[in-house]
């Protein structure tokens, strides 16, 4: 009997397929062409380090920011937008000198300043710790719910008042 050495996916290769997959659906957005035309314009999105660039491709050309006036953004190869974090944003058109022009381009960053990384094994330790913690509070609370001692069930007459010989009835005539 041969065993054949079978080669099982695990979860890392799953890992790394969604996130080509997931690249490759987020760069269709970042580079815009006009026509399908070697000399038509676009805009591309350069991202380094941690501040965010647009990039024309022509040889002359000016930039248009449609919500601010344009004298903010000289007639550079590639304008800064600023850091990541600064959630930069806008809606940026690229002119060049022979009128053409580049198709629209929204950017809209929003990125989370707050956030804390939630993996399995964070997850798990979560789940577990609620586990611990909802034993021990019921624990806590059976055991000092305490139990009445001495109570007969068949002893359901309650004594209003335990010393009845201790009082005399008052005489009306007085």
């Amino acid at each position: 009997m041969v065993l054949q050495k079978v080669h099982r996916w695990n979860m890392k290769c799953d890992l790394c397929l969604c996130g080509l997959i997931l690249t490759i659906i987020l760069l269709q957005g970042s580079v815009i062409q006009a026509d399908e035309e070697a000399e038509s314009l676009f805009i591309s999105v350069t991202e380094t380090e941690d501040k965010v660039f647009l990039t024309c491709n022509g040889t002359a050309y000016s930039w248009m920011h449609l919500e601010k006036s344009s004298d903010d953004y000289p007639s550079n190869k590639s304008v800064d937008l600023g850091k990541r974090i600064q959630d930069p944003r806008g809606t940026f058109k690229c002119t060049g000198n022979n009128g053409k022009e580049s198709p629209v381009l929204h950017i809209y960053y929003r990125m989370c300043q707050n956030c804390v990384e939630v993996t399995s094994g964070s997850l798990f330790g979560i789940l577990i710790a609620d586990i611990i913690a909802t034993v021990i509070l019921a624990i806590g609370v059976y055991c000092f719910a305490g139990h009445e001692e001495g109570y007969l069930p068949a002893f359901d007459k309650q004594i209003l008042m335990q010393n009845d010989a201790l009082y005399q009835v008052r005489n009306e005539e007085e």
